[in-house]
């Protein structure tokens, strides 16, 4: 046993729907269920196969498709139905389950569409609905991939041809057409490793068609929150608002400006860090850390 890459254990079945495994110390990416006696079925789902239920006796075909097995994989654990073959009452059963590796996703569009599956990062790796992958899609995508203490990773790499890059600024623009889903899982957003980025923002996103009274660029009330390389303009309610668990790292942004740092892109509020945000870092002491925060209609920063 590794907690870093597996588990494998063993529970005593209820025989009562939604029976919550816990303990197991992170959300699966797959997991496998055996009894102990009798005939030794084996269930399995995984996330990457859109959360197939399996069946199999010892000596049976694999492939078969049963309702009321492992229903959900879950922040803790994974929930079972009731098939007797993996929750009868007072039967021993062993899982083996095995730890999410995600890797990095990308954002490689400006666009702010979202038509792929966005029910998990593997899902939405695999199904970007065609037009590639946009950073609403990327943060729907990680908020569904709850991996404990796992940080979801989103990068970028936007082609030259995008319809929104600019050759005088060597930047990419995204412009919102309503305010992006709050962060609900530990993430990094980090806009820096956009090719070309020079130490100055290359990825412009702007709120200016949204309208809203409270809108933010991005909200969140968990852990773990960390955005970078972003110039970040046009939002009625501010670049950020933070709560909640707090730990949250906001670096090497324009906030309030274009992507030059001189031309004004009022926000309301540059940063708003609320109550819980304890141990929150805005910019850092190395070179390149700094947010600029300017040219906002209302406070730079915040702290409540």
């Amino acid at each position: 046993q590794h907690a870093d890459y597996f588990n494998l254990s063993t529970y005593v079945g209820s025989g009562v729907d939604d029976h919550n495994i816990t303990g197991v110390g992170f959300e699966p990416e797959l997991v496998f269920t055996r009894q102990l006696i009798g005939n030794n079925y084996i269930n399995l789902k995984t996330e990457s196969s859109g959360y197939d239920q399996q069946k199999s006796g010892e000596f049976g075909q694999y492939g078969q498709i049963y309702n009321d097995s492992i229903q959900a994989l879950q922040p803790d654990g994974f929930q079972l139905g009731t098939l007797s073959e993996l929750n009868f009452s007072g039967t021993d059963y062993a899982y083996f389950a095995f730890r999410q590796t995600d890797a990095p996703i990308f954002v490689t569009t400006t666009s702010d569409v979202s038509n792929g599956d966005t029910s998990s990062i593997v899902a939405l790796r695999a199904n970007d609905g065609g037009d590639g992958i946009s950073l609403r899609e990327a943060i729907e995508a990680a908020n569904n991939t709850h991996n404990g203490t796992d940080i979801d990773t989103i990068l970028f790499d936007i082609a030259l041809s995008d319809l929104n890059y600019s050759a005088v600024t060597n930047s990419y623009t995204i412009q919102l057409s309503s305010v992006l889903p709050w962060l609900d899982d530990s993430v990094i957003i980090d806009a820096t490793t956009q090719a070309g980025y020079d130490g100055t923002p290359g990825i412009s996103l702007r709120g200016n068609a949204i309208g809203g009274p409270d809108d933010y660029a991005f909200g969140s009330d968990t852990a773990g929150m960390t955005i970078r390389g972003f110039a970040i303009g046009g939002f009625s309610g501010g670049g950020f608002y933070l709560e909640g668990a707090g730990r949250h790292i906001i670096e090497s942004n324009y906030i309030g400006t274009d992507v030059t740092g001189v031309v004004a892109n009022a926000n309301g509020i540059g940063i708003y860090l609320n109550s819980g945000a304890d141990g929150s870092r805005i910019g850092g002491s190395t070179a390149g850390q700094g947010n600029l925060i300017s040219g906002n209609t209302s406070y730079g920063i915040i702290i409540e």
